[in-house]
């Protein structure tokens, strides 16, 4: 078995943790030795100006600015994803 997870970059999930914590609570169930496969989302924002959708560095504590027309009225689009993609059973 094999649950694929959906993370957003800005979350706080290290899969080798998760990975530890799943095993823990899954003994006695169904799910008992399932891996835990990540797929990570990068972050990105979306300019309210001209409407581009543009990834950054969000450890830079530089302002959010659109790469293509300079604007700062931007909103974070993709990054806090945390969802079940996929659970294959085989």
């Amino acid at each position: 078995m094999e649950v694929c997870l959906k993370v957003g970059d800005l979350r706080d999930f290290v899969e080798e943790v998760t990975q530890k914590y799943w095993d823990y609570l899954s003994i006695g169930t169904i799910a008992n030795g399932a891996k835990i496969k990540f797929e990570r989302v990068p972050v990105s924002a979306i300019c309210h100006s001209c409407e581009n959708i543009f990834y950054f560095e969000w450890h830079a504590k530089d302002k959010l600015c659109c790469p293509l027309c300079g604007n700062s009225d931007t909103e974070l689009y993709t990054g806090t994803e945390l969802e079940v993609k996929e659970i294959s059973i085989s």
